[in-house]
């Protein structure tokens, strides 16, 4: 040993002997090398750890993402489809582990035609810097680098193990699967500040970050042609995903603890109450704005706005100017780009209807009357803002929407559940960031758990908070959450 280091040399040996016999023997060596490190591992600092695996993945070509967080390696795995569907159907969850052809060791080599690794995003509004901020834009900022495409069922999985360790590496971790926010029409799990990676790695859990079928895509009601509410079964498809497979990644498919905030949180409450969906242990609500719903008669009023639309704006005429009964193209034949124009263009011209969450879950109950046929988990915490209704009106209104939109909805909910028999259980953040012009505002909760304090140090909703402060409120945040993932003991604040 030199300089409290073992040595090493041997070690670049072994890399460049698996570049030359990579094809051969790559499982064998890789599981090879990791045995040597980790027997090393009192002796070998991190930063020399790191760089060693980086060197091993370079040379074989593997193409996951290896990040070294608190001392802790953690694997990101983006992108990976879980379902695939046609335009306003059902969707088909994925039999086989389909990771992008970049990755290489012990992995499927069934790869899906174009899935080169890129991360993908549903279809759905871009923002550029001049345009008044909103909640999505300031939540979820667009992102150059991500393609926006229909074929958007994937998943991002972090894990503090390889996939497929055996073994000693055959742990079973706590699950954390997450659903994001954006109103239903924004975001994505595979964009920065909805990644788990520092949970993962900190918490010794495996966290999965979904994307499904936003806006009129994923809730376009029209059911002589179209399922309803597709992106909720997007969702349904990736947590039976997570059940079958999570295992391969470190996880423990017995203990899942299903997340969500705003739009996503609703979203975790349609889950529950869905008797298809795969057990679950634990659940976690943070802002649900459950005191919204869309009825049928409502998103019909919708679809036929749309319809009307595609007859006025893409049309054949005759010779007299007058439109031919039949559009040149509809809403199933439509290119996607167009399809999302018309979206944008009603809700550009109906403001007010933002409020009521515009193509949005239809037509379900959140606390069902058929509760006895479901399976509900052994524990459900409903969080709330204190300051819920501040980003969306006047500060003279703040106190009624928080209380009509959010904090009296779920503590009904929570009594719902008790009723049910579910351990549950109403808990209020009233955190307010120093300086910040929106008190406990939603989404308040998501820089303690979500993407790197870098990313929200300066937000708006976060005001004057330093990074020195706001790491301590993650160390916290991220050990409590991953506590309850163990334990079902709520504890954080």
């Amino acid at each position: 040993m030199r300089n409290g280091i073992a040595p090493i040399d041997g070690m670049f040996f072994a890399l460049l002997l698996c570049q030359y016999m990579y094809d051969k023997y790559k499982t064998m060596i890789y599981n090879m090398l990791i045995s040597s490190y980790r027997k090393h591992k009192m002796t070998i600092t991190m930063k020399h750890y790191s760089l060693l695996l980086h060197c091993f993945f370079m040379f074989c070509g593997i193409g996951w993402t290896i990040i070294p967080v608190r001392g802790e390696v953690v694997y990101t795995y983006p992108s990976i489809p879980y379902a695939h569907a046609e335009r306003f159907g059902a969707p088909v969850l994925n039999d086989t582990i389909v990771l992008p052809a970049a990755y290489g060791v012990g992995m499927s080599t069934q790869q899906k035609g174009g899935n080169t690794g890129v991360r993908k995003v549903a279809y759905q509004r871009t923002y550029t810097a001049d345009q008044p901020t909103t909640e999505s834009h300031y939540v979820l900022p667009q992102h150059a680098d991500y393609q926006m495409t229909e074929d958007c069922q994937v998943l991002t999985v972090n894990t503090p193990f390889a996939y497929g360790a055996t073994g000693t590496e055959a742990k079973r971790l706590p699950v954390l699967v997450y659903i994001h926010g954006g109103n239903y029409f924004a975001g994505g799990g595979e964009k920065p500040n909805t990644q788990l990676a520092e949970l993962a790695a900190r918490g010794q859990v495996v966290t999965v970050s979904i994307t499904y079928r936003l806006g009129i895509f994923g809730y376009y009601y029209a059911p002589s042609f179209a399922t309803p509410n597709c992106g909720l079964l997007d969702q349904l498809a990736a947590l039976e995903w997570v059940k079958r497979y999570i295992s391969l990644f470190g996880g423990d498919a017995e203990n899942i603890t299903l997340a969500g905030q705003s739009a996503g949180a609703q979203s975790v409450v349609y889950c529950l109450a869905d008797t298809s969906r795969v057990s679950i242990r634990r659940a976690v609500v943070f802002s649900a704005p459950m005191g919204l719903t869309t009825s049928a008669a409502t998103a019909r009023k919708r679809t036929k706005w749309v319809e009307e639309y595609f007859a006025a704006h893409y049309n054949e005429t005759n010779n007299n100017g007058r439109y031919a009964r039949k559009p040149v193209m509809d809403v199933r034949t439509c290119p996607a780009d167009t399809l999302l124009a018309v979206q944008l263009r009603y809700q550009d011209t109906h403001t007010q209807a933002w409020h009521s969450l515009p193509f949005s879950p239809t037509d379900l109950s959140q606390k069902p009357c058929y509760g006895d046929k479901v399976q509900w988990p052994e524990q459900v915490v409903v969080c709330a803002q204190e300051d819920d209704g501040s980003m969306f009106g006047p500060k003279v209104l703040w106190p009624m929407l928080t209380s009509v939109v959010f904090t009296s909805p779920a503590k009904s909910y929570v009594r719902y559940l008790q009723r049910e028999g579910v351990d549950a259980q109403y808990h209020l953040f009233r955190w307010k960031p120093k300086d910040s012009p929106m008190g406990a505002a939603h989404c308040c909760e998501l820089p303690l758990l979500l993407g790197t304090s870098e990313e929200w140090i300066g937000t708006w909703i976060m005001g004057t908070v330093g990074k020195e402060e706001l790491e301590e409120r993650r160390k916290k945040a991220m050990d409590d959450f991953a506590h309850f993932m163990r334990t079902g003991n709520w504890i954080m604040e």
